[in-house]
This record gives structure tokens, sequence and C-alpha cells, in this order.
């Protein structure tokens, strides 16, 4: 631990219960051989059981300013060896000398003060926390004992009292082990379940305020959506381990945790809703398509990430409502898109022309006789642009051509095989027809492989099963085109 490893009275070469005096000729002792670069060992130094100091100048100075108020004192009292009797005397002789077991065998013969508070320090020392808080806490609420351990630190100049000196001791060691980890030791083992309140606010203390400063930053986030939306997932990405981390110390059913973790679902939920009221906007002022469908899976990718488990009846409702709505908007992106902006249904990118339009025939079958069917029949408008159109055409006169002609001349082929034998020739144009029927389509399942996930891909007139109108209708019953007899 730092703590021991690099006390301020490891560092002047005194022990802990050392007087003022002591402090300053160990100080001036040891400035004067570090100004000249010079090394001296000194018997607080405890090389046997601790890495070997590097004294400098500014080190040196550092550690007397660290000791300048009683209060100062105290704290690293707690962390430091102290020479108060014969006993502490002997034993840290045998420390120098590397014998631990021996020294900790002769400090455990005494019930004082002294012994206690080596007991503990060399505990720490050994990274063993639970003998180290154990009797390091005996000092703080033994009355005799921490009295005696103030008066030999600091004389009658500090006026601290038990829960000082406790939350000083807390404030100290609350960062070298997990939060959790050490809860437990201290439940465990100090002397006063005071320890668990004070260890809790202190380790709470930093990650609720980091929480808050989070949430704070994502309210005041502003610019368009795409901003608003990545300051919530900012919020989410750091709030997440924060809130792990208390979860450890706070019950889950904490009214406080409970709060944070509402007020922290509603700020992304805020951040959520504002970017997509944004994104309304910037679709109305000309945004461009595929700005507008990623944005808008972001944003419901945001809200969809909010885990609702342990958040209030009122706030869980919000936020799945949310998700529900957000959802079927973006299950409905590419219909809002062509409403929006009049967009081409097959190219995605070019205004539509309304002399361009597809109209597709369907119906819907009401009645059916022996010989008559009665029906609702309505055209369904699928926008088109000129160039999408043109596109058609040309597949559409490619395929008409390359069919017939097929057909034509496999006949005529069959023809001259057979000598003009009917039968043959029919066969034949149907072969033919067959063929190139296949052909055709297999030449547009390969464009439309090879051209699907690039930019300008352009639809076939019939790929229309997915356009929002279509597809709503043949839910509800429709079908294409007009019905049989």
């Amino acid at each position: 631990m730092e703590i021991i490893g690099q006390n301020p009275y490891r560092i002047l070469g005194v022990f802990s219960n050392a007087s003022l005096r002591e402090i300053t000729a160990g100080k001036t002792k040891l400035s004067r051989f570090a100004s000249v670069g010079k090394e001296i060992a000194t018997p607080a130094d405890l090389n046997g059981i601790l890495p070997k100091l590097c004294r400098t100048s500014s080190l040196i100075e550092k550690a007397e300013a660290s000791l300048s108020l009683p209060e100062d004192r105290l704290r690293h009292a707690l962390f430091w060896f102290c020479k108060a009797e014969t006993n502490d005397t002997d034993a840290l002789t045998l420390l120098n000398e590397g014998k631990t077991e021996q020294a900790y065998d002769l400090w455990a013969t005494r019930d004082s003060w002294s012994a206690h508070l080596n007991l503990g320090v060399l505990a720490f020392c050994r990274n063993d926390h639970a003998k180290g808080i154990r009797n390091i806490t005996q000092v703080i609420h033994d009355p005799a004992e921490r009295s005696a351990f103030i008066n030999a630190v600091c004389g009658d100049t500090s006026q601290t009292d038990e829960e000082s000196l406790a939350k000083t001791f807390i404030q100290a060691i609350q960062d070298t082990l997990p939060a959790q980890k050490l809860l437990n030791i201290f439940k465990a083992n100090a002397s006063s379940e005071r320890y668990a309140q004070f260890l809790k606010e202190g380790v709470v203390r930093d990650p609720i305020g980091q929480i808050n400063s989070e949430i704070r930053r994502a309210e005041e986030a502003s610019g368009n959506a795409a901003t608003i939306c990545e300051a919530g997932f900012t919020l989410l990405e750091n709030a997440r381990p924060l809130l792990t981390e208390l979860k450890l110390v706070m019950n889950e059913v904490d009214m406080e945790y409970r709060i944070l973790l509402d007020k922290c679902a509603m700020q992304i939920r805020t951040c959520a809703v504002h970017s997509h009221n944004l994104l309304q906007e910037e679709l109305s002022n000309g945004c461009e398509s595929e700005y507008f469908k990623i944005w808008t899976k972001k944003i419901h990718a945001l809200i969809s990430s909010i885990n609702t488990d342990n958040l209030s009846s009122d706030v869980k409702l919000k936020i799945e409502d949310d998700v529900k709505q957000l959802g079927e908007f973006v299950d409905h992106i590419d219909q809002i898109l062509l409403q929006s902006r009049n967009l081409c249904w097959y190219c995605e990118t070019r205004e539509a022309n309304s002399a361009d339009a597809y109209d597709h025939i369907m119906h819907k079958v009401l009645s059916r006789s022996y010989n008559r069917v009665s029906y609702n029949k309505l055209t369904v408008h699928v926008p088109r642009c000129p160039e999408c159109h043109k596109f058609h055409v040309k597949w559409e006169s490619f395929g008409i051509l390359a069919i017939l002609g097929t057909t034509i001349i496999t006949a005529l082929v069959f023809a001259l095989l057979t000598n003009n034998a009917m039968e043959e020739v029919l066969f034949g144009a149907f072969a033919g027809f067959a063929v190139s029927s296949l052909l055709y389509i297999i030449i547009r399942f390969i464009y439309k492989t090879k051209n699907k996930n690039k930019p300008g891909y352009i639809k076939f007139k019939k790929d229309i099963d997915d356009f929002p109108t279509i597809k709503q209708l043949r839910n509800d019953g429709w079908e294409n085109g007009l019905p049989s007899a």
C-alpha cells in the first residue's frame, strides 16, 4: 500500500509518535544528505519488509508539509509504526532484520494501543486487510487506546473525536480494494457497524457525482439530431459501468439508487425523443434519405438499449411505449420517405413524376358464383421517375424481343429439320419460348443479385410486393390483377 510505503513518517526517518522536534531534526538531516546526492539509512526505513526508499529533496519537503497539521499527523500515523514501549523497539528491530513472524508474535503478546497499531500496520504490509482493519479499528474505538494514540501523536493539540478518526481511516483506505470486497471485510472485522455506512457514503459519492455530471452534459447537448442522439449514447456508455459499481454497494431497492437509475433512463429517453423530433424537421428541410434512415435506426437502438428491469413503473411504461412507437416508425420508414419527399419507389433517390407512375391493378373478391365473380377493383399508383420508367421500358422491350425472336428462330430450325411437320414446328416454338423465358428470368436474377446493394440500383417494375400500400392491401385480402372467371 502506497500510504504505508510512501508514508511521510517513513520518508522523514521517524516513527509515528515522534515529536515535532524529532520530525524537524530528521527532515534537516535527510535534506542535507539529499542535497549532495547521498543516501542515509534510518531505523524507520524498514527495508526488510518494504520496498527501498529513494529520497529526494522535494520528496522530503513534501513529507514535512504533509505533517504540518495535527489531523494530518493522525491520518498518516494510522498507517505507520510507533515506538511507545520496549516491546515496540524489540519488534521493530526484528522487522529491520526481516524477521516478520517473530515481530508479529512479540506484538501479539501485548494488549496496548501501540501493539494493536503496529499489528495493524504490519498486517497491511502483508496485504492482510482483515487483520489490519481489526487491529486499527480497535485503537480508534477503544476510548483509552484512542486517547493514548492521539496524545502520543499530537499531544493536546488535537480535538479529533472517535467519528472523525473513523472517517479519516475510511477515506484513506477506501481506494485500496474493490468497494464490495472492502465493505465485506469491514462488516466482518471492524469494531463498529458505522464503518459500513461511512464506507458506503465514501464509495458512492464519486460515482453518483460522475453520473449526475454525465446527465447534465446530455441535458446541455445541442445541435442536430445526430449530435443529440450521440449525447444519449455517450450518457448510456459512461453511466452503465458507474451504475454497475453502485449496485455492488447499494441495494437495488435503495431509494437513492432507484431515483438515480430513473433519472439516467429518462435523460437517455429525452435524447432519443428530442433527436427524433429534430430528425423530422431535418427531413422536411431536405436531408438525405440515407442519413434519415441511418439516424432513425440509431435513435431506435438508443432507446431500446435502456434496461428497464429496475426502473419505476411509470418510467418503464414510457420507455416501452417509445420503443414500440419508434419501432413502428422504423418499419414504415420507406413509406414515410416516399410520402414526405415524393421519391421514386424504384430508385429511392430521384423525385417521382405523376406521368411516369406505374399503375398497379388489384382486386378483392366479394362473392363468387358458378359463372360470375363480384369484386372491388382499385389502382395503386406506384411513384416512379422518368429515368426508372425508361429503364423498365428497355427491360420489357428486351424481354419481349428476346423471347419472341428465340421462339421464331427455334420454330424455323425445327421446320427445316422436320420438313415442315406441324407438330415438330409447334414443339420447337414452345421449346424456344420456354428456354428464352427461363434465360430472361436468370439474367434478371443475376442483375438483381450483383447490383441490389450498389448505389443507383433500380428495382424492376413488378418488384412492388414491399411497396407499403400494396403490402397493406395484400394483408387486408386484396390480390394482384383482376380475378379469373
